[in-house]
């Protein structure tokens, strides 16, 4: 049985009450993570032209630095 089946089959049996208490957290959870989703994507893209290089290549340039 996998996890996800063990799990249905306690919440199974759950009272109402019980239902109702998972049932607010599952929902605080997802709203916390689609409003970290959300304030991610809006930074993306925000550092561009910040730096004259490509973000990648300086990265590149400093594992390199690192090497030797």
């Amino acid at each position: 049985m996998t996890k996800i089946q063990e799990l249905i089959k306690e919440i199974n049996n759950l009272s109402l009450k019980d239902l109702e208490v998972i049932l607010q957290q599952i929902l605080r959870r997802v709203d916390r993570k689609k409003r970290a989703e959300a304030a991610l994507e809006n930074l993306i893209g925000s550092g561009k032209g910040v730096w004259d290089t490509d973000g990648q290549k300086y990265v590149d340039e400093l594992r390199e630095g690192d090497r030797v």
